[in-house]
């Protein structure tokens, strides 16, 4: 059984591209014409975020006797042994929304022993995200400026699932239990004398 043991760190996500970059935009950067000034010398920020999703672990948390604690050791988060039939290891944003894996596809242990479902064997929902800022510095006078500030987090508001039940007893088992935040904007501006 220790072999079901070996995997990779819960927190890991097999793929990860994090990239920013700031863009101060070419056009009219000095320009004369109250147009010219008040459409040029815009910056553009972005982050990008995409990674695929962690690991999924089905377990039981119910007490040894009652579909739970497969190895009697006092601990209730005991995996079930792997399912006799193939299932993929990973699902689509929708089907982890509608509940991608259904709790009957495994078998639990009917003697004292360790689960044979491999740790870390399901790959869970990826994540993506795109942050952005458009910033601009005004100059009022000589040492009067004023700079101005839009920001958008989940600029495109990409559904991200943040939860997805993994207790084979929950009536929600193998389905999104949460997200993160959709898109938030916001805007300020900064005065400097």
């Amino acid at each position: 059984m220790q072999a079901a043991e070996r995997g990779r760190s819960l927190f890991d996500a097999r793929n990860r591209f994090v990239g920013s970059y700031d863009w101060a935009l070419p056009f009219w950067t000095h320009g004369q014409n109250w147009y010219q000034k008040a459409l040029g010398g815009w910056q553009l920020s972005t982050i990008w975020n995409f990674e695929s999703g962690p690991y999924f672990n089905p377990v039981s948390r119910a007490a040894f006797g009652s579909g739970g604690d497969f190895n009697a050791d006092g601990q209730r988060s005991d995996r079930p042994d792997l399912p006799t039939q193939h299932i993929p290891t990973s699902y689509s944003r929708t089907q982890w929304m509608n509940g991608a894996i259904s709790a009957s596809a495994f078998p639990l242990p009917t003697t004292i022993r360790d689960g044979t479902l491999p740790r870390n064997y399901f790959h869970g929902p990826g994540y993506a995200r795109i942050d952005a800022g458009f910033a601009k510095k005004f100059i009022i006078k000589e040492r009067v400026t004023l700079q101005y500030q839009l920001q958008a987090s989940n600029l495109l508001n990409h559904v991200n699932i943040s939860g997805v039940q993994s207790s084979l007893t929950a009536t929600n088992f193998g389905q999104a239990s949460s997200f993160y935040p959709t898109r938030e904007v916001q805007m300020g501006f900064k005065a400097t004398f």
